[in-house]
């Protein structure tokens, strides 16, 4: 027996003891709630560092997301300007995986173009205008949602596309971090046309994370109140042609 426990077993008789000299506990006698919490208080103020247990708080344990492994179109730019090319379709799939194996659900979303459904995770995209947007969207049975945007071109006549700004990387000052703390969070743009852009971040917890926006769009300070891996996703957006992301994870813990 550690010498805690029994400096704490030897104050617990001493107390007791104490209080039946005193007459507030009595042989016999049921303990009232009023003297069961009188004793619980002295005890605590009296037993000091001797108690052999020290109580802690457990941060929530969460359901991690799902993970998008890969998102692709084959062909991804689709030349019409040659008289023989008389298909105006690429075939896209989404494959994803998830920490837990959970059961997924696939969501397409297209902007500027139709699809048709070839399997849970494949479409078969009908491109409308000159770059149509496919977001594929992950969810599982845990209601953890993530997605992923592709663009892909239908090239009509010889112009070019501008010069699209772009997230050439993305990086944070922890890979780890604790419960409370926050981590600093930045990406380098490159935008050589001087294009408008909206930079928008996201978490895969956002119930159990927040960001807060510095002067610079481009760095934010990110914070957790739940333990777990986490993924970040910094998007730009300059319209319909102009489009990218980057994602990175953190791993926060409670320090234990």
């Amino acid at each position: 027996m550690s010498r805690n426990i029994k400096n704490f077993r030897t104050k617990i008789v001493r107390v007791i003891s104490q209080q039946f000299q005193a007459g507030r506990l009595q042989k016999g006698r049921r303990l009232t709630t009023t003297g069961a919490l009188f004793l619980v208080s002295f005890l605590l103020q009296n037993c000091g560092d001797d108690a052999p247990t020290t109580m802690q708080t457990v941060a929530p344990q969460v359901n991690l997301p799902p993970v998008i492994t890969s998102l692709n179109a084959v062909p991804d730019t689709i030349d019409l300007t040659d008289s023989s090319t008389q298909n105006d379709t690429a075939l896209v799939t989404c494959l994803a995986s998830d920490p837990e194996g959970d059961s997924l659900n696939f969501e397409f979303n297209v902007r500027n173009g139709g699809q048709i459904g070839v399997e849970p995770n494949m479409i078969r995209l009908i491109v409308i205008v000159e770059q149509a947007a496919v977001t594929c969207a992950v969810t599982d049975t845990a209601g953890n949602r993530v997605s992923e945007t592709i663009m892909v071109r239908a090239i009509r006549d010889s112009s070019s596309f501008s010069n699209c700004p772009s997230i050439q990387s993305m990086s944070t000052d922890k890979d780890t971090e604790r419960v409370g703390e926050s981590a600093t969070i930045s990406v380098v743009i490159t935008n050589p046309d001087s294009l408008n852009f909206q930079v928008d971040w996201s978490s895969s917890f956002p119930k159990h994370s927040r960001f807060v926006v510095t002067s610079d769009p481009t760095v934010v300070k990110w914070h957790s109140e739940a333990i777990g891996q986490f993924f970040l996703t910094c998007a730009i957006n300059s319209g319909i042609v102009c489009n990218d992301f980057k994602r990175l994870s953190i791993i926060v813990d409670d320090g234990s």
